[in-house]
């Protein structure tokens, strides 16, 4: 019984319930230079490709570049 009372109430239009609400801000945007590897700090993706595989690509392009 309780269900169907709370459903059964009157659903307020988009005029009634929302002409009192004003934007606001609540963060502050960051600027920076996506360019600028100084700006973003650390390296999100660093760690994860392992150590090994990083060393053997390097040589890889390394053996490339020589031929």
């Amino acid at each position: 019984k309780e269900d169907e009372f709370i459903y059964r109430d009157r659903i307020p239009g988009l005029d009634e319930s929302c002409k009192n609400l004003k934007g606001l801000c609540k963060i502050r945007p960051l600027y920076f230079d996506p360019l600028n590897p100084s700006d973003g700090g650390e390296d999100l993706f660093g760690g994860l490709v392992p150590s090994g595989v990083v060393k053997v690509v390097s040589e890889y392009e390394d053996e490339k570049a020589r031929k």
